[in-house]
């Protein structure tokens, strides 16, 4: 019986989450905290899921 790939699931969730974090910190007023902190805050979070997206389907 084979093993199901939690550490893939659990990998490919958590690049999605960054991505919609940065996606929605760059672009919505959703977050009450100043325009550039914000806009730097979600550069980081979309590179970081870059990042791990990279690494994810390197591992595959």
């Amino acid at each position: 019986m084979k093993h199901f790939p939690w550490k893939l699931i659990i990998s490919a969730l958590m690049v999605f989450i960054y991505l919609a974090m940065g996606i929605l910190l760059v672009f919505t007023q959703l977050f009450d905290i100043a325009f550039t902190f914000r806009v730097i805050l979600g550069v980081v979070f979309v590179a970081y899921g870059i990042f791990r997206a990279y690494r994810l389907f390197r591992q595959l």
